[in-house]
């Protein structure tokens, strides 16, 4: 294994105790993966394999190593997991199900592509809206809470405060100036004859939205997302451009009725930008085309609710004050953080990371840390993978120095430090109590990529790993780790389930399965 320096501490080489499957030599057999249910007895009449069984509940096309089990959560003797079947940017069809310990119930789909993470809260199950693409668009991000009796998305906070109103100038533009810094919508009143062009203002690379006039509201709503400081696709803090685009038609989209309310809203920032009548439709203002004076803008905030697209992210819940935390993305230069009361989904900007991306986001030790991910056809800047930490509930944030982790796998607290796979996941990296990194672990073996959820799963003295190689792997004190079970295919899947003291493992693929770690009679998952 390469020995990787972390500033002065160098890595440690874990050693390989006795396991099954490692070498000819080392006889001690497998435990036993059991799954929780025949697919025989899959509602409503049985299935051949989990993928048929998600075809037939959701209609939807799969990809054939791409369906399966992506995140696990209980409550109670409540398994609830989360479904998906095909690749990113394809379609939405992400299926949720229950197992209540003797059947499998589908509890409903949510509006995303797939599942990255479950987190409870109580006796809900949360989360996040990561790829809100298909038909809910990525302008603004869901969230759903989850229970025995279905789900409930929250996306925006109805009904929405009218903040201010204006109209165009002579040369097409508007501003909204003095507004602090939060979410708002900026909504477009065509005027009579015309309608809203094409949006190109979500599809294009961010460059293109600093240095050209494009279209950005969604025609038949007449809307284009603001978020926080910083953390919308569209920079309106720094260049002021939501643009709309004008072409001959009718639009059903009228002015708001009541007088706006500036109360709250004041700030030291402006919104603005220009509209134009496009002439060639191509929702890009050219050189010869006229700027529409008059034409009507409206300022709508949206605070609090999800004001950015949350794809790739997570929620974490604080034990001691149950607010929840969530972390955005936004392919900017920096990722939003939102906080939302205890017990609610109102969530508004709290902070961000100077990232293109934040993923996981799980607190120890008083504080919050966060994976942070940036990459170049964004940020225009060499890809890099950062560990960040808040002590001031997300509202500032310092990166932890010596640690590349990767970015999608939730840490895992264990043994009183907080454990973070490498990006290469071949090693571990231990976080202190202060926030500094007490160790890196050069692991026996190679962990899977983008888990989107607990890389490992920590249980009393022990700690479980999944293997690129289909095994699990555990260990009492990260040093020293033996090959517990193994199969012909990596485990994409690891939870706890406390209630029911049963540690429990999901593959994906055509062969997909959810199943029950055996110790065996007289075995024990949590200690040695």
């Amino acid at each position: 294994m390469p020995n990787r320096m972390v500033g002065a501490r160098s890595a440690i080489t874990a050693r390989v105790l006795v396991g099954c499957g490692v070498s000819a030599l080392l006889l001690a057999s497998c435990v036993s993966l059991k799954p929780i249910v025949e697919t025989a007895d899959l509602p409503p009449g049985g299935s051949a394999t989990w993928a048929e069984w998600y075809v037939d509940q959701t209609g939807e096309v799969i990809e054939p190593d791409q369906v399966g089990v992506y995140a696990i959560e209980s409550v109670g003797d409540s398994l609830y997991l989360g479904l998906a079947g095909d690749v990113s940017n394809a379609r939405d069809g992400a299926l949720v199900a229950r197992f209540d310990g003797t059947s499998v119930t589908a509890l409903g789909q949510l509006d995303e592509q797939g599942v990255i993470d479950f987190t409870a809260d109580g006796d809900t199950v949360l989360a996040p809206g990561a790829d809100p693409d298909y038909g809910d668009t990525w302008l603004a991000g869901n969230a759903y809470e989850i229970d025995a009796t279905g789900i409930t998305k929250f996306r925006d906070r109805t009904p929405r405060t009218l903040v201010a109103t204006t109209v165009t100038g002579l040369d097409g533009r508007y501003t909204f100036p003095g507004v602090r810094e939060t979410g708002y919508e900026v909504r477009f009143v065509a005027p009579v004859g015309t309608q809203l062009t094409a949006s190109v203002g979500n599809n294009v690379g961010r460059a293109a939205q600093t240095s050209i006039d494009t279209s950005d509201p969604v025609p038949g709503a007449g809307y284009a997302n603001v978020c926080g400081p910083g953390v919308d696709r569209f920079t309106p803090w720094t260049n002021g451009r939501i643009d709309a685009g004008l072409v001959p038609g009718s639009s059903p989209i009228t002015p708001a009725v009541g007088p706006p309310s500036l109360a709250g809203y004041v700030g030291g920032s402006t919104i603005g930008g220009i509209v134009w009548d496009d002439a060639n439709a191509n929702s890009v203002r050219d050189g010869a085309e006229t700027a529409r004076v008059g034409a009507v803008v409206e300022l709508w905030s949206t605070d609090p609710y999800l004001p950015c697209q949350l794809h790739g992210t997570m929620i974490h819940v604080d034990e001691t004050t149950g607010v929840r935390y969530a972390t955005g993305a936004v392919y900017a230069d920096v990722a939003p953080v939102f906080s939302a009361p205890a017990g609610t989904m109102d969530f508004s900007y709290v902070g961000e990371i100077p990232n293109d991306r934040a993923y996981s986001i799980t607190g120890f030790g008083g504080a919050l840390y966060a994976m942070g991910y940036s990459f170049p056809p964004f940020s225009g800047a060499p890809s890099t993978r950062e560990l960040w930490r808040s002590t001031d509930g997300a509202s500032t944030w310092t990166q932890v120095v010596g640690v590349q982790p990767d970015f999608a796998a939730r840490p895992v607290e264990f043994g009183g430090q907080l454990v973070v796979p490498d990006k290469f996941m071949d090693s571990l990296v231990t976080i202190g109590a202060a926030g500094t990194v007490t160790s890196t672990v050069a692991l026996p073996f190679t962990m899977p990529f983008n888990t989107h959820d607990l890389f490992a799963v920590a249980c009393g003295d022990m700690i479980y790993a999944p293997a690129t190689d289909g095994g699990l792997w555990r260990s009492e004190n990260l040093t020293e780790w033996e090959r517990y079970a193994g199969g012909p295919a990596p485990i994409g899947a690891l939870h706890w389930w406390e209630e029911q003291g049963e540690l429990i493992a999901a593959r994906r693929g055509l062969d997909a399965n959810v199943f029950r770690v055996d110790p065996g009679e007289g075995g024990s998952i949590c200690a040695g």
